[in-house]
Formats: structure tokens, C-alpha cells, sequence
């Protein structure tokens, strides 16, 4: 009585058997890949954010828009974009050059323990103003800003 469908459990050993490299081969091989994989790439790190300005005096500052379609200029209207306004100051200058001068804590292997970001963003200039300059650029590099105007949000996302 041996059929197709006819398995039992000293069949399916002696199949397991005589298949045991390539049953027990492959997850090694595996794991050995992943293991490689994870420690060739460097570490990752992403921080995302939204806000929404605020302005001033919304309810004014419509009642300008308003008159300006009409024609009427009124003192003391928006003084200009505030999505392009904050998406502009975040990747400035004067936001940047603190943020890459304050020393950081990181416990991470094979990275200085407490530096700022020219040590971890390897800016190596000719002097410390092109350092800094390099720091700032590279740290530029790493942040995308998103204005969404119809929602009125903007998005940062530093990578």
C-alpha cells in the first residue's frame, strides 16, 4: 500500500535527512547575509516634524486680502508669507550655527561620545569660519522643509 499521498512521519525524517545541508544550510546562509547586511550599512537616524505659524492677527489679515482684491491698501496689513517666512528660517544661518555648535551626548560604536556636529558631520575647513560653514551646508544637506500652503503646514524632516 504505497501511494502518493501514503507519508509517514520515518518518511518524512529520511527526506529531511537526506536534504539536511540545504534544510539547515540556507537559514545559516541566511542569517549569516542579514548579520553582514546590518553591519555594513552606518546608523540611521530621522526626526519629523509639522507645525502651523501663527500669525499675528489672522481675522486682520484677511480683512486686508480682502480689500487688497477691491483695490483699498490698509496700513498695518501681513507683512508678507508666513509659510515662506518659517520655511526660510529653518534652514538659516542663524538657526543652524547653533545647532551645530551644541555638543551632543551619543553612545553609539565608534562615535565620539560628546561632540558637536562638525566633529560628527566630519567638517574639516581650513580655519574655524569654513568649519562652521561646511557644518552649516552639510547640516542644510541632511534637512528637507515642506510647505503645504493649502493646509497652511509646514513639514521639516531631518534625516
Amino acid at each position: 500500500m504505497n501511494t502518493v499521498n501514503d507519508f509517514s512521519l520515518l518518511n518524512l525524517t529520511a527526506i529531511a535527512l537526506r536534504h539536511r545541508r540545504t534544510l539547515f544550510g540556507l537559514p545559516i546562509l541566511f542569517v549569516i547575509i542579514g548579520v553582514a547586511l546590518t553591519f555594513a550599512f552606518p546608523y540611521a537616524y530621522s526626526a519629523d516634524s509639522s507645525f502651523r505659524p501663527q500669525t499675528s492677527d489672522q481675522s486682520a489679515g484677511r480683512l486686508a486680502g480682502l480689500a487688497a482684491q477691491f483695490g483699498v491698501a490698509i496700513p498695518g496689513g501681513s507683512s508678507g508669507d508666513p509659510i515662506k517666512f518659517y520655511s526660510e528660517l529653518l534652514i538659516s544661518r542663524r538657526v543652524l550655527e547653533p545647532v551645530v555648535l551644541t555638543t551632543y551626548s551619543v553612545n553609539a560604536p565608534g562615535v565620539p561620545a560628546n561632540a558637536n556636529l562638525l566633529t560628527y558631520l566630519r567638517a574639516n575647513g581650513k580655519d574655524s569660519a569654513d568649519s562652521l560653514r561646511q557644518g552649516i551646508d552639510r547640516l542644510r544637506s541632511h534637512i528637507e522643509v515642506l510647505p503645504d500652503r493649502d493646509a497652511g503646514i509646514i513639514h521639516l524632516s531631518v534625516n
